[in-house]
This record gives C-alpha cells, structure tokens and sequence, in this order.
C-alpha cells in the first residue's frame, strides 16, 4: 500500500479489489455514476453500475455506446 492510498476515498486506491469493494459500499449516486463512466477496470464501473439507482445519471448515449461495443464484441459477424 502506498503512502497516498491512506488519505484518498478507497474508491480511488491503487488496487481495484478494494475499489470493487467501495463501490459496493457507496450510496452517494453522483460518485457511483462518476465511478460507472470513469473508471478503468471494468469490474468496478459494473459494480458501481449496479449499484446506481438513478439511471439517467448516466447519459443515455453513453450506455447504448457501452452496449453495443458489447454486443459487437461478443457476437462475431457471420
């Protein structure tokens, strides 16, 4: 652990195991909608995602782009 990781929000520690964990702890909306757009590791914007009750605070264009990136992804071209 570095020196820094004390006195930030573990929400924004080093480690992604300990953000996945503080998104499950957070209810403070704006922070989880910041979470779901911002973050790197895709386990912590899902986690965060979850965990959002106000959906609309996530833009709308933002979720149909993340989906079909998905989509394109999983489901090759025939």
């Amino acid at each position: 652990m570095k020196f820094k990781d004390i006195f930030q929000p573990k929400w924004k520690h080093r480690d992604w195991n300990v953000r996945v964990i503080a998104a499950k702890e957070i209810t403070d909306q704006k922070i989880l909608a910041d979470i779901a757009k911002k973050a790197k590791d895709e386990k912590v914007r899902l986690e965060a995602t979850k965990r959002l009750i106000i959906w609309e605070q996530l833009h709308e264009e933002e979720l149909i782009n993340q989906c079909k990136k998905r989509t394109i992804s999983t489901h090759p071209k025939r």
